[in-house]
């Protein structure tokens, strides 16, 4: 009768001593989980609260397009060095590296520096490594770190 009561409570301790260890890695999931949604939740209000418009573009040269972008969502927007330019005529657009040591490249003119602020615009210069045509319609489409974006077409004007 001892040896039972013994077996019976080394069986309980081994019993706690799982449903503790299990419990510990459930609620460390849980804590994983959590704050995976919360990573995912705020990335999400960022691309939400994040907006650009397009509201301008036109050449400045044979060779060279300025484009003015308005933040007309409630976020600033960092980083525009990694911003994303793409240009090119209709159906034949191509991505522009920023600020490569020769064209096809972009750069951007902003009075704050590396941040885009509220209700602020910048220029976005275009500069290709082809003559652009008049008469035919063009695409531009900017895209912000996040991936926010917006395409204005135009045509081109004689210089």
């Amino acid at each position: 009768m001892g040896s039972l009561i013994i077996s019976e409570g080394i069986i309980l301790i081994a019993s706690i001593i799982i449903a503790a260890g299990f419990s510990v890695t459930v609620l460390n999931q849980m804590g994983v989980f959590k704050s995976t949604l919360a990573t995912a939740g705020a990335a999400e209000k960022e691309i939400a609260l994040t907006r650009i418009k397009i509201l301008y573009a036109t050449n400045s040269s044979s060779t060279q397009i300025d484009v003015w972008v308005k933040n007309i969502g409630t976020n600033q927007i960092v980083s525009l060095d990694k911003m994303d330019v793409y240009l090119g005529k209709l159906n034949n657009v191509q991505g522009i590296p920023y600020n490569a040591a020769s064209p096809p490249k972009w750069t951007y003119t902003n009075s704050n520096g590396n941040v885009w602020q509220q209700k602020d615009s910048i220029k976005i210069t275009v500069t290709l490594d082809y003559s652009l045509e008049t008469n035919v319609n063009y695409l531009v489409r900017i895209a912000t770190p996040n991936g926010v974006s917006d395409d204005y077409i135009f045509s081109l004007t004689t210089t």
